[in-house]
């Protein structure tokens, strides 16, 4: 039987908003913070999902919020129940490089 191990990550960008470095002693132990360079929105994962979502739900006239909400999830749902498709989507290179260095 294959052995899985959970990692979890939290992929900290450069955001100016977001808290600086300080605010890191709150987040959880065993999660580990991958710190992002600011404007730098191509390395970071979450964006090629976004890209695909936006794909079928952008340039379209949504008759209410909740129908948007609904459509987003659909795609989603299969991400969320498949997490070796979230693998193949960014799982490798450098973040997995990240995680395993921590």
């Amino acid at each position: 039987m294959e052995e899985r191990i959970q990692v979890e990550l939290l992929l900290w960008d450069g955001a100016g908003f977001h808290p600086k470095d300080s605010f890191h002693e709150q987040v959880p132990s065993g999660v580990h913070v991958v710190l992002l360079p600011p404007y730098s929105p191509e390395l970071n994962p979450i964006e090629k999902l976004w890209d695909l979502i936006q794909d079928h739900t952008s340039n379209k006239l949504w008759p209410t919020i909740e129908r948007l909400d609904q459509v987003v999830a659909l795609h989603l749902k299969d991400w969320w129940e498949d997490p070796q498709r979230v693998i193949r989507l960014f799982g490798n290179g450098w973040i997995r490089a990240s995680a395993n260095a921590t």
